[in-house]
């Protein structure tokens, strides 16, 4: 609520306030605290950082930790360049339906990025993201 200043005055630094889900394993929490220091909301950008709270999010099963995980091991943010790892997250967050994971692992195949290229699988894997479109 800070966050969006539904309710309360807009302070994103409040997140850190109150009971601090984060560190208490909830992976909405962790994730959502990767986005705020993936793009510098209310804290310092720091990929680092936003890759330790995503992996934390993306080890319990938050599809969308994992996909993003995934893009920072793709684009090399906090991490070094990484397709191999990049396509393990991005893959284990497909099979749960995240679309834009389905959509970068296709593209992935594809062009044959930490991966044996395969036309093949990668039109399985953009069939399955057209789907969800």
């Amino acid at each position: 609520m800070y966050y969006y200043g539904e309710g309360v005055p807009k302070i994103p630094n409040k997140l850190f306030i109150g009971g601090l889900l984060f560190l208490q394993g909830y992976s909405d929490a962790q994730h959502n605290l990767g986005i705020l220091y993936r793009f510098g909301k209310g804290v310092l950008e720091d990929f680092k950082t936003a890759v330790y709270w995503y992996k934390l999010a993306a080890e319990q099963g938050h599809a969308q930790a994992q996909n993003n995980l995934g893009s920072m091991y793709f684009n090399g943010q906090g991490v070094l360049q990484d397709f191999k790892q990049a396509v393990y997250w991005f893959k284990l967050s497909a099979e749960q339906g995240e679309k834009f994971a389905q959509n970068s692992l296709g593209s992935m195949y594809f062009d044959g990025q930490g991966v044996l290229q395969d036309y093949r699988y990668a039109h399985m894997v953009q069939h399955r993201c057209d789907e969800w479109r």
